[in-house]
């Protein structure tokens, strides 16, 4: 700190200017050099925030983020499910259409105008009838019916359920064979996310609605890889968000090896209709209004195979057990037109079976046969 007063100038004090020079710090402390562990703290502060800004800004960096997966594998899977939504728009349209419609079907009210009605009891003039109502003025008419009114109705009593897709995904070895210049793997693997794509489609659409519904209608969906490995790669549940679309991508394209225990798919898929079956008649039992307007979730299985099975008779009889608790099993079985000979096995077997030689088609026939056994199974309540 300088001082521009002279030394020897009569107007300042020489001992008190001399102390002020030296005590306290002036203005700003002496600026320390940072120490290279602070350093590091600082960079890594820096490159967290650059991420999270190009997360927010990149959709495929944060899909990955949420999925745990590589911004390839997002990329992959999310070009993938756009493509699929495009390739079969006109399908998904027409199941995404039934499902609304169904819902519109299991509202609370039904809002219904009431016209013409009496100038005392309307809620507002009906502008077709004005001239009319004028007329009848005229003629003496004390209380003309120029009136319109907003009431509420009840249309079906019927309380619809939600429903349940469970889809058997074969991953034995043979399916990783080409066909038409396609996978067989690979058509499995569309369809299986394009059946999945579209349930979880209506799931949303009941979400929406879901405070102006008489009762609950979930839309779940479940799905079962048999082969190599039997497991079930996409437990019963109506979220459909990055973690589960990789984990069923990862599961529908890890490779296709070992036999064909679809009686093995089919008892795991046995397995979670039971347990679904008792949460359903648990809900019943707390809530009896259910019960008494006959509420209750539908069941599907769709599933996949190209060949013959390790053991027809099992998959017979897990057929039958979940025939009689009112699931349906469609089969889609990919072989040759003139193999009739394996078509006719997989009918003694299975409930449902779709011969699909092109598997080009086989996630269109997929998609169309659920909208059809949705149709089927809320027509018929």
């Amino acid at each position: 700190r300088l001082d521009a007063t002279p030394a020897g100038d009569p107007n300042v004090d020489e001992e008190e200017q001399k102390q002020d020079l030296e005590e306290g710090d002036y203005g700003e402390k002496e600026a320390e050099l940072m120490s290279d562990e602070e350093l590091e703290k600082q960079l890594e502060r820096i490159d967290k925030e650059e991420k999270e800004r190009a997360e927010r800004e990149d959709p495929v960096l944060a899909y990955a983020k949420e999925a745990g997966c590589t911004p390839e594998q997002a990329r992959t899977v999310l070009d993938k499910i756009v493509k699929l939504r495009e390739r079969y728009a006109g399908v998904l349209s027409d199941a995404d259409r039934l499902w609304q419609t169904l819902v519109r079907q299991n509202v609370r009210e039904q809002i219904v105008d009431r016209g013409p009605v009496a100038l005392s009891q309307m809620d507002e003039i009906d502008p077709d009838e004005i001239v009319s109502g004028y007329v009848e003025i005229l003629a003496g008419e004390e209380d003309p019916l120029i009136g319109e009114r907003e009431e509420k109705e009840d249309i079906d009593e019927k309380w619809f359920g939600g429903y349940e897709v469970y889809i058997a995904a074969d991953m034995s070895g043979s399916m990783g064979e080409t066909i038409g210049g396609v996978k067989k793997v690979d058509a499995q693997r569309d369809m299986v996310f394009s059946l999945v794509d579209s349930c979880m489609s209506a799931a949303v659409n009941t979400k929406k609605k879901q405070h102006q519904l008489k009762a609950p209608m979930p839309v779940k969906v479940s799905v079962v890889v048999f082969g190599e490995r039997t497991e079930i790669v996409l437990p019963l549940t109506e979220e459909w968000g990055p973690k589960e679309q990789i984990e069923l991508y990862r599961a529908l394209d890890s490779g296709a090896g070992g036999t064909t225990p679809d009686h093995a798919g089919l008892s795991l898929v046995e397995q979670q209709v039971v347990a679904s079956k008792w949460e359903q008649d648990q809900a019943r039992e707390k809530k009896p209004a259910l019960k008494d307007h006959g509420w209750k979730p539908q069941r599907f299985v769709i599933a996949t195979a190209d060949g013959g099975s390790d053991d027809s008779r099992a998959v017979k009889l897990a057929n039958k057990r979940l025939a009689d608790m009112g699931v349906p099993v469609d089969l889609f079985l990919i072989a040759p037109e003139e193999d009739e000979n394996l078509e006719t096995l997989a009918k003694a077997a299975y409930q449902s079976v779709t011969p699909v030689s092109d598997v080009g088609q086989l996630a269109e026939k997929g998609l169309k046969r659920l909208t059809q056994r949705i149709k089927e199974a809320y027509s018929n309540r």
